[in-house]
């Protein structure tokens, strides 16, 4: 048997480029999410944004700047389903990024408005407030 070695400089070139494709991946995300929120300003229907909203996702699926992003769309159909998950991808993102104030401030908003549960959005204001002391939208 031959045994194969891989030179040291083989795994940093490795690592270089999975950081590189990452911080590409990072870059294509945003740059949908943004074609995204472009979209719906701008009222292009439903399916523009939301299929740039969810290709962003599929490139980062653990971004809460990712689920955020969508999330937001999702409530302003004001539909049931739509709105349930929105909240389970906040609820996702505040898991990933626990001090994430945007986030926070984004579930606070949803729970009080859709469920009327005042001490849910409080003690989710009062979080990102922790996380961003001077984070504005939580001062309510």
């Amino acid at each position: 048997r031959r045994s194969t070695l891989v030179s040291p400089a083989v795994h940093v070139a490795s690592a270089a480029s999975v950081s590189a494709l990452s911080a590409a991946a990072a870059e294509a995300a945003e740059a949908l999410q943004n074609l995204g929120h472009f979209w719906a300003a701008r009222r292009r229907g439903r399916e523009q944004p939301e299929q740039a909203f969810l290709q962003a996702l599929a490139l980062r699926p653990t971004s809460a700047d990712a689920m955020l992003s969508y999330a937001v769309f999702l409530q302003t159909s004001g539909e049931a389903e739509a709105l349930m998950e929105a909240e389970s991808l906040l609820r996702t993102a505040v898991a990933v990024e626990p001090l994430n104030a945007n986030c926070l401030n984004a579930l606070a908003v949803l729970v009080e408005e859709r469920y009327g549960s005042h001490s849910e959005a409080q003690d989710l204001y009062r979080r990102a407030i922790q996380a961003e002391p001077d984070f504005v939208s939580a001062v309510r």
